[in-house]
């Protein structure tokens, strides 16, 4: 039967499963670094276009946190019935936290990279960011929101051909998708239920990240028991592609500490 997912597989015959989840407005070859990293290392990574985004289509016009995370489990079980690495950025982040708290029994390690708990913004330009943001998705072009996502994920001038591709990527998604998307992120808090994680944790954080700050993602290992953090030093929010050495080397650290999990 046709997968529900479109998905990129690189090394069916690898042993560990690993599920990488992407952010907002990309697809599954936003981890193509990673894809190839752990693929080379013998693990088996999939990478799926989440519902609504890249090639996989969302049933119905709105768009729900918990049921898209349903949704993923269900289509990952039906393909394999390993426990898996469940890793997730940003957006990815928040639907990796949904699948680990509500099917613990099929998650055996959890990656977060550049993630949240419960988003709020504290200081001034937070607020215009994310206001300005809110209203360009909302009253004007989505080539603009595109645009001023992706100075903020990329600012710097040698990352010219990041921004162009950020830009690219998100004026493929559905704008009422795009707006259900963010709209959830903005409503979601799993503060109270991450004390429930039995699985080891590692969040990852871009040092330089001005999407989500360094605080809010330290909330993350202050929450759940024994959890790690690696900083990723001149990162930013688009760590995966920006470091991406960086990246592969604390999450295959943390899988050979795995080993002892069962996620073999």
């Amino acid at each position: 039967m046709e997968p529900s997912l479109k998905f990129l597989d690189p090394n069916p015959q690898g042993k560990g499963v690993i599920l990488l989840l992407h952010g907002l407005g990309v697809d599954g070859s936003s981890w193509d670094y990673q894809l190839e990293g752990l693929s080379r290392m013998g693990y088996r990574p999939i990478a799926p276009d989440l519902p609504g985004f890249g090639d996989s289509p969302n049933e119905g016009k709105s768009w729900n946190i918990h049921l898209v995370s349903e949704k993923v489990i269900q289509w990952m079980t039906s393909n394999t019935d390993e426990k898996m690495v469940l890793v997730g950025h940003s957006m990815g982040g928040v639907i990796a936290q949904e699948i680990a708290l509500y099917h613990p029994e099929k998650i055996c390690g959890l990656i977060l990279v550049n993630t949240f708990a419960h988003l709020r913004p504290k200081h001034a330009s937070e607020w215009l960011y994310f206001g300005l943001r809110y209203l360009t998705v909302n009253f004007q072009s989505p080539v603009k929101q595109a645009e001023l996502v992706a100075r903020r994920v990329f600012p710097h001038p040698e990352q010219e051909w990041l921004r162009k591709e950020a830009v690219r990527r998100i004026l493929t998604v559905d704008p009422v998708i795009y707006r259900s998307a963010m709209r959830e992120l903005f409503r979601f808090d799993s503060r109270s239920n991450l004390k429930n994680l039995s699985m080891p944790v590692l969040v990852i954080t871009g040092e330089g990240d001005t999407t989500i700050r360094m605080d809010e993602q330290a909330e993350l290992v202050k929450l759940v028991s024994g959890a790690r953090q690696v900083v990723i030093p001149g990162g930013g929010h688009g760590v995966i592609v920006e470091k991406p050495d960086e990246v592969n080397a604390a999450m295959i650290q943390f899988l050979k500490f795995l080993r002892g999990w069962d996620c073999e």
